[in-house]
């Protein structure tokens, strides 16, 4: 994907959308199994344009600085999420679960916010931590303790289940929420309250909590106060389709394209990743399949890990 005055890489298939140094990239795997990866700058304002041009294949696993090839070069299904078949997606979690042994590299525990979907929280390595909070597409976040990576999960796998909070916030709510996201301040007030319910809970067990200020995310992904209502969001991708669009705003991994037939169009970029992919004339227009956003109903005055509103008890 790139604007329309540019190429693709040629027998890349999109993988990811890393965000380092706070600037959304697109990741490419080549086609080659003994290949490497490249990234293409995702530009807010850009006109962006492609097409499916290949089927869709698993790009393998990356470890350390390797890639491991997919062994069978499976297909992979239009509905699939990501570009992982089921066996490279297993190795890929052996892997995490491996170097996860013994790990003494800094961890760093955070609360989250989700917008009203929900507050939660979240375990990253410190030394890329803020870039993993974004690809998750978190509006707001609030660093709690650092330590190990065993004592940060353990403390949190306690605060989780003293607090009551989710284990994952489904993706279509995180996407509602984006349709009122309050603003900076709003979001400010709700992470200390959650923190102070959690400093609570915390002296039962352990050490206070360090202080620290909460980072608001909105204003990377150029998430406005007022919110984002798509009017669609992009169907699972067939041989041919083509998509374009000017890029208004990406959230973790989702990216918000405005199209003059379509309007503004939700992409979950997980759907393209595994394609092979070229560039298309924006007059080829948007031929992909879309469909009604999901789940655009208003939240339940109570969803779990709105701490905000909850007393310590």
């Amino acid at each position: 994907m790139t604007k329309t005055s540019g190429t693709l890489p040629p027998r890349w298939r999109p993988t990811a959308v890393r965000w380092p140094d706070s600037r959304p990239l697109l990741v490419w795997n080549q086609a080659d199994p003994t290949g490497g990866e490249s990234c293409s700058p995702l530009v807010l304002g850009d006109e962006v344009s492609f097409a499916v041009d290949r089927d869709r294949r698993c790009v393998g696993v990356w470890q350390g600085n390797r890639r491991l090839p997919c062994a069978e070069r499976a297909r992979l299904d239009p509905w699939a999420l990501g570009a992982l078949c089921p066996r490279c997606a297993r190795v890929k979690d052996s892997l995490t679960a491996a170097d996860q042994l013994g790990d003494a590299t800094p961890h760093r525990l955070f609360l989250i916010h989700h917008g009203d979907a929900a507050i939660a929280l979240a375990v990253t390595p410190a030394e890329r931590a803020h870039q993993t909070v974004l690809e998750a597409g978190v509006l707001a976040s609030l660093a709690l303790y650092e330590g190990t990576a065993s004592a940060v999960r353990h403390t949190a796998d306690i605060l989780r289940s003293a607090l009551r909070l989710p284990d994952r916030v489904r993706a279509p709510l995180r996407r509602a929420a984006r349709a009122r996201p309050g603003d900076a301040y709003q979001r400010a007030d709700d992470l200390v309250a959650a923190r102070q319910v959690a400093l609570h809970h915390w002296r039962q067990f352990s050490t206070p909590l360090p202080k620290s200020t909460p980072v608001d995310h909105a204003e990377t992904y150029r998430l406005p106060d007022q919110g984002l209502r798509p009017d669609a969001e992009l169907s699972p991708l067939m041989d041919t389709a083509a998509v374009s669009g000017r890029l208004v705003c990406v959230v973790g991994t989702d990216l918000y394209l405005e199209n003059v037939q379509r309007g503004l169009v939700l992409v979950d970029g997980r759907r393209m990743f595994g394609w092979g992919m070229r560039t298309a004339l924006s007059s080829l227009g948007f031929t992909a399949a879309t469909r009604p956003v999901a789940d655009r109903v208003a939240m339940p005055p109570e969803v779990p890990g709105r701490l905000a509103h909850r007393q310590p008890g």
